[in-house]
């Protein structure tokens, strides 16, 4: 009797889990197969999909998050000066600004088109910028 009482749990429970088992699924055993439109086919290499509870828990995609929102840009200085031969600028940082050697950096001029700087030294308040890309002039504002 005891023995009995310490396997029913153990019984229901292993029913409970055996997603294919016949005592909780018996209209599974006999169903058809559907006629699926040649649109509608299923890719190859695609598994089945099985109408059980435990499978749909354990295939369950949750909920895709938003992809991040870009950083606004802040502005952080303002080009001085621009080298003769166009490969280097000088910037005076903003108050209370920092930068590290080798940051990339960007300057929105309203006349054209975006330029690229690199941080190459820095003298406070002021820094070199190697100009990557663009056409930077004296008073553009450097964003970062």
């Amino acid at each position: 009797m005891t023995l009995t009482l310490h396997l029913a749990p153990l019984m229901l429970c292993s029913l409970l889990f055996l997603e294919g088992c016949a005592v909780l699924h018996p209209e599974k055993k006999g169903r058809p197969p559907t006629n699926i439109p040649y649109g509608d086919q299923v890719a190859p290499g695609t598994p089945p999909e099985s109408g059980g509870f435990f499978s749909r828990i354990l295939h369950h995609s949750p909920r895709q998050s938003p992809p991040p929102k870009a950083a606004a840009l802040r502005r952080i200085g303002t080009v001085t000066t621009v080298s003769n031969d166009g490969s280097y600028v000088i910037v005076e940082l903003e108050a209370g600004v920092m930068v590290g050697t080798g940051a990339s950096l960007l300057i929105t001029a309203t006349g054209g088109e975006p330029a690229r700087l690199k941080v190459a030294e820095l003298e406070f308040p002021y820094f070199v910028a190697d100009i990557e890309r663009g056409h930077p002039s004296p008073g553009d504002p450097v964003m970062q």
